[in-house]
């Protein structure tokens, strides 16, 4: 049995990737400060999803068309593989992270902890939070960079995420467990960064913090990077009548990632709506769990498509041009090589 399970449950857009991403590389250095983070997926969430009586099957994580019941067998098969590991691990200490757990159900994510009751002798949770209207600038771009939604669409509502309600509805849950809150926020992180923060609340000493494979992912977009995956949203959407759509490229969000330029902005009437829907669940939070979490800053609006966005955006052009190139290359030589072979 290990003397701790740390869950981390995330939330989103609070550097929960980079964690799992900088846990998953350094699994064989992390074991050997006494922390198992299990194989397989960098994310966890099959785990949780195991716990779900219906889960739905998610367009980013699964296949379109499958089943909640194929969901729910492949989840326990993942449960049954990943107990075998916990089983054999040799660690005192488990770590499993997503930002999946904190969407679940209040009886599921019960049965989650409940199920770490029975293979640790502590639950320790750990939950980033941002302050709600940062949340929504941040998941404009990550809704639009995954093709969730174009611009056209946004509404000041959209993702404000009522974070005090379901840490109220896992109140029964988390009884059980010992809660870490952190803001997300580089004043108040160790470093003034996430990962380190993270693996700092877990015991890890700054020397050993700095052997990590760190990995930074899910970066955010330019507002130029935006307006292009915008401009893709529309001209080639990821489903067409439910369907996923052939002509759409499959993560062209790594393009637009590289492209540099302008923060990202809304608005000024759009910001100050955001900020009277979501300032009230930023006061909650802090009363509540005594959280500060400054309100974002907003940069100026500049002039767009500077020489960075432009020399960037031509290196992409070239860069995927020349790939093609190549293919087309090893495409010809392989024809070349079969017509001689089918002439022999």
């Amino acid at each position: 049995m290990f003397a701790t399970a740390y869950l981390h449950i995330g939330t989103g857009k609070t550097g929960s990737s980079s964690i799992q991403a900088t846990a998953h590389q350094s699994r064989d250095l992390l074991r050997e400060f006494g922390y198992h983070y299990p194989s397989g997926i960098r994310n966890h969430f099959l785990l949780g999803q195991s716990f779900v009586d219906n889960p739905a099957p998610k367009r980013n994580h699964w296949r379109d068309g499958r089943t909640s019941d194929e969901v729910r067998a492949e989840a326990l098969e993942y449960r049954a593989r990943i107990e075998a590991e916990m089983a054999t691990a040799e660690t005192p200490n488990l770590i499993l992270s997503s930002e999946s757990f904190v969407t679940q159900d209040a009886l599921s994510f019960e049965r989650l902890v409940d199920f770490l009751l029975t293979k640790a002798r502590r639950v320790v949770v750990i939950c980033y939070l941002r302050h709600p209207a940062s949340l929504v600038f941040s998941g404009v771009q990550q809704h639009i960079k995954m093709g969730n939604m174009q611009l056209k669409d946004f509404t000041p509502d959209r993702n404000v995420r009522r974070w005090s309600e379901k840490l109220e509805q896992f109140g029964p849950a988390l009884e059980k467990c010992e809660l870490v809150l952190r803001p997300f926020d580089r004043t108040q992180l160790q470093g003034g960064d996430v990962v380190r923060d993270f693996f700092g609340i877990l015991g890890l000493e700054d020397s050993q913090i700095g052997q990590l494979s760190r990995t930074d992912t899910n970066e955010s977009l330019s507002h130029e990077a935006v307006l292009l995956a915008d401009a893709l949203n529309r001209i080639e959407p990821v489903l067409i009548e439910g369907r996923p759509n052939p002509e759409r490229a499959r993560a062209p969000g790594a393009v637009f990632s590289r492209i540099r330029g302008q923060r990202f902005f809304l608005p000024p009437e759009t910001r100050e709506a955001i900020m009277e829907i979501a300032g009230p669940e930023a006061d909650l939070l802090r009363e509540r769990y005594g959280l500060d979490l400054p309100a974002p800053s907003f940069p100026p609006e500049a002039d767009l498509w500077g020489p960075e966005t432009v020399e960037d955006i031509a290196r992409e052009l070239n860069r995927l041009k020349r790939e093609n190139e190549r293919l087309q290359a090893q495409l010809a030589k392989r024809k070349r090589g079969a017509k001689k072979a089918g002439a022999a």
